[in-house]
């Protein structure tokens, strides 16, 4: 009718007046997502992780609410979808864990952002979404005993200087399946993080360190490591003289014995946990020798700015976050830190 056509009338000029008119399109959700993977995503030069990251969540929010076109989407649809996620989003019905989904959420966001810069939409409405909060799994870490008992068990391992490193440098475990020979400085006893082995989507690839930590890439060993990657190296030789041509030399420190790299992926799911029963100490995440390393460093009044090094993060309050919990051992001496103080009990009993 006439006064339909008016009140949009009004409205699109007062879009204009705010620069929030958009032009009506039919585009879905999904459309949109592939669109903004194949023009925005891949030209920022994400590294393959993060690729494969993104195109895994955005396949997930394709199948869900990727019909929907784009500037019909509300807070609400995305809402349910997220909630549908958590019940059940995972294989077999099973639920995803609130990171999981706060992951899809952060893909999302950041494509609606594109949207909004390309015209498409008007407002970013993931904005008015509450998504469910990332949880940091709280790490475990060894005693002093449990670490002499579980590297006893390993000694005659042929990875025995891998988690021996591991836990004398919190090394991660795609630092480890990524440092080379040409990284480990045996004169000054420095071991250079230059490149990482990491999972992009199946495949396992090599990439170049994180930028986002400190700018030093290097880790001091110390001259009892030094020795233990002296007698590595002798006996990878070994393995490389049974192999002959057939091995396939990348110039890892840390490789299977044809000289390929590792799988970091079985590393920590399979081959540690089956050590660590072995040894008999309890089972640990491979990424909690780290834990185990930062813990040990603090515990003995290292300066926080000493461990922040170490482990290399950009900002000494990231290594406090993670670390700086009060383990089992300060916190007993703190319950007695005022104990000289107290006066006597009667009968003169203890203090």
């Amino acid at each position: 009718t006439r006064e339909d056509a008016e009140r949009r009338l009004t409205a699109v000029l007062r879009e204009l007046d705010t620069n929030t008119y958009v032009e009506q399109t039919s585009i879905t959700l999904g459309d949109f997502l592939q669109q903004w993977m194949d023009e925005w995503v891949v030209a920022t030069g994400k590294s393959p992780t993060t690729l494969a990251n993104y195109r895994q969540n955005v396949d997930v929010l394709t199948r869900s609410i990727g019909h929907i076109p784009l500037q019909k989407l509300t807070a609400r649809h995305i809402q349910a979808h997220y909630a549908q996620q958590l019940r059940s989003g995972g294989r077999g019905g099973r639920p995803l864990s609130p990171t999981t989904v706060n992951g899809q959420h952060r893909v999302l966001h950041a494509a609606l952002e594109v949207a909004v810069r390309w015209g498409y939409i008007a407002r970013n409405v993931a904005d008015a979404v509450q998504p469910p909060p990332r949880k940091r799994k709280a790490g475990r870490t060894w005693t002093d005993e449990e670490v002499v008992r579980f590297l006893a068990h390993i000694r005659g391992h042929r990875l025995y200087a891998l988690y021996v490193l591991a836990m004398t440098t919190g090394l991660r475990r795609g630092e480890l399946g990524g440092l080379r020979w040409s990284d480990v400085d045996f004169e000054r006893r420095r071991v250079h993080v230059r490149q990482v082995l990491v999972y992009a989507g199946n495949e396992l690839v090599f990439k170049d360190k994180p930028k986002t930590e400190a700018s030093e890439d290097y880790v001091t060993i110390s001259p009892a490591v030094a020795a233990i990657l002296e007698e590595h190296r002798k006996r990878q030789q070994k393995e490389r003289w049974t192999y002959g041509t057939r091995y396939r030399d990348h110039g890892l420190v840390f490789a299977q014995p044809n000289g390929d790299r590792i799988n970091v992926g079985n590393l920590s799911k399979r081959a540690f946990p089956k050590l660590c029963d072995e040894a008999g100490v309890p089972r640990i995440r491979f990424h909690d020798l780290r834990h185990t390393y930062a813990t040990r460093l603090l515990e003995q009044g290292l300066p926080i700015t000493t461990a922040q090094r170490r482990l290399r993060h950009s900002r000494a309050s990231t290594t406090i976050d993670i670390y700086g919990h009060p383990s089992s051992r300060a916190e007993a001496e703190a319950a007695s830190a005022m104990d000289d103080l107290l006066p006597p009990l009667e009968g003169g009993q203890g203090q």
